[in-house]
């Protein structure tokens, strides 16, 4: 998959000796794209490696919305307005369906108060759009209670219940729809992660910093698969899906230790880990049938 001709993209620099960077969607010095030995970076956020300039275009489309904004927090882009369309007309529907084991069933506006502390008040449809149109490059007023990430995967999951695979979008806008189930998993891990006591855990805005690495490889696993799936119908490549599968095993890893020490008060139930990791190893071992 190569960028358009005429369509610009980052440039990449020569990898040195980079700051630490803790946050980094690519630990050590390994291809982003096909986890080869990287010998250049995006010259623009400074956080993604690649391996080559084929591997920096495959992943343009999809990295450009988090080129630009905080690297230490995930972000969603702005929601297509024929999508907000969409969305408006079935938000009152109620569906379980790819979600119900970890998703409160109901409308829209029934399940995301349920995913927020108490002392967040209800919002209105209006104000929900609002926030789904907002920028990308929009930073949080206060990180701690910022719920535009969520309100986004709850609005994006409603969307990939309710879209037929023939009336899904095309390119990026598809896969940050399918990106939603990843996000709307750690949301709900999160969730149970808490014991009752909200008080005692992270707040809404944390969930994605703290998952921040995770999150964004994820985008990357899921914008492999789609490329792979429109272009064949039937069979996912293998060698970066197993790349991308096995970094977000590594990062969810690394964001568990990261949430524990953080949140010492907060023990997580014991199944958590064993719960998110076959998430994420059971594309891992169906690369062939993806």
């Amino acid at each position: 998959m190569v960028a358009p001709k005429n369509r610009k993209t980052a440039t990449v620099s020569v990898v040195t000796s980079p700051p630490e960077r803790p946050w980094e969607v690519v630990p050590d010095t390994r291809c982003a794209w096909c986890d080869k030995p990287a010998s250049s970076r995006c010259s623009s956020c400074q956080t993604i490696r690649f391996c080559s300039e084929e591997c920096q275009r495959a992943c343009w489309p999809i990295h450009k919305t988090l080129c630009k904004v905080d690297p230490k927090l995930f972000r969603f882009p702005p929601l297509p307005a024929a999508d907000i369309e969409k969305l408006k007309k079935i938000k009152d529907e109620s569906y379980g369906g790819p979600f119900t084991t970890y998703v409160v069933e109901g409308s829209l506006l029934q399940r995301i108060p349920k995913f927020l502390p108490p002392a967040i008040p209800s919002f209105s449809w209006e104000e929900i759009a609002n926030i789904l149109a907002s920028p990308t490059s929009t930073e949080p007023v206060n990180i701690t209670n910022d719920i535009r990430e969520q309100i986004h995967a709850h609005a994006r999951a409603h969307l990939y219940n309710y879209k037929q695979a023939d009336l899904m979008p095309h390119g990026p806008d598809r896969t940050w729809i399918r990106v939603a189930h990843h996000v709307v998993t750690v949301v709900w891990a999160w969730d149970q992660g808490k014991y009752g006591d909200y008080s005692a855990c992270l707040k809404p805005g944390e969930i994605f910093r703290v998952y921040n690495g995770y999150l964004r490889q994820c985008v990357l696993f899921q914008w492999a698969r789609d490329i792979a799936l429109e272009a064949t119908r039937t069979k996912a490549p293998r060698e970066e899906l197993r790349a991308a599968g096995a970094r977000a095993a590594d990062l969810i890893e690394r964001a568990k230790n990261t949430w524990e020490v953080e949140s010492a008060t907060v023990q997580q139930p014991d199944s958590w880990l064993t719960f998110k990791l076959s998430e994420i190893q059971w594309p891992m071992t169906n690369l062939g049938n993806s």
